[in-house]
């Protein structure tokens, strides 16, 4: 199927004539390549250099993207659901506000990236690097993180219901108003985070390592109240 397709500094889909994105060749695309308000739906960019490039309200669904590089890049209100990106690099990409639901980004790199009031519901982020983001007000409730880095993010009021955290490191992470409700934390690293006014009803902690962990206020797994 055709789309249309934004091609460097076209801005707005205008481009005179349909292309089939499936035979883009990323590795023609450059950098800082803007794409705002792209229809890129299913689109192969796997392995693609997007290295600054703007995506700003760009369709990128089910496209796959694993490996792509997306570092500094600009994806404000995107539309990732059930993209590919096993792999990619989104290290300090702005995604705020973005779709991602369903994605599978197994072992991405979102180290300092923007995802506030982003929506990543049932993604699969098993063992992703994400040191020091924004996942403020996010949306992750039944999202897979088994063995991700999420030390250092900020993670506050995000929700996580029914989340997949087994042996996720929250070392120095802000947890404050999260919904850990019915979460598996076993085995999760909480030193040093801050979970105080938390929801952890019905979570599993077997294991979880909470040495200097801030629970004041928090709703422990059965029901009561941290002091």
């Amino acid at each position: 199927m055709a789309f249309l397709l934004c091609v460097a500094l076209l801005i707005g889909c205008s481009a005179a004539k349909e292309t089939d994105v499936n035979s883009i060749n990323c590795n023609s695309q450059g950098e800082g390549v803007v794409l705002v308000s792209c229809n890129l739906r299913s689109a192969r960019l796997a392995d693609g250099n997007f290295f600054r490039a703007s995506f700003q309200g760009a369709i990128l669904a089910e496209a796959d993207l694993t490996n792509a590089n997306l570092t500094f890049a600009y994806l404000k209100s995107a539309d990732l659901t059930d993209a590919i990106l096993v792999s990619a690099s989104f290290s300090y990409a702005w995604l705020e506000d973005a779709k991602l639901s369903g994605v599978d980004a197994a072992k991405a790199n979102f180290y300092g990236a923007s995802l506030f009031s982003s929506i990543l519901a049932e993604a699969n982020l098993t063992d992703a690097y994400m040191r020091r983001a924004d996942f403020r007000e996010s949306d992750l409730t039944g999202a897979i993180l088994t063995g991700a880095d999420l030390s250092w993010a900020d993670m506050q009021g995000v929700n996580l219901t029914g989340a997949d955290l087994r042996n996720v490191l929250f070392g120095w992470t802000y947890l404050g108003y999260a919904n850990l409700t019915d979460t598996d934390l076993r085995g999760a690293d909480f030193t040093h985070a801050d979970l105080r006014w938390a929801n952890l009803s019905g979570a599993k902690i077997d294991g979880a390592i909470l040495d200097g962990t801030l629970l004041g206020g928090a709703t422990m797994p059965d029901g009561s109240i941290h002091p």
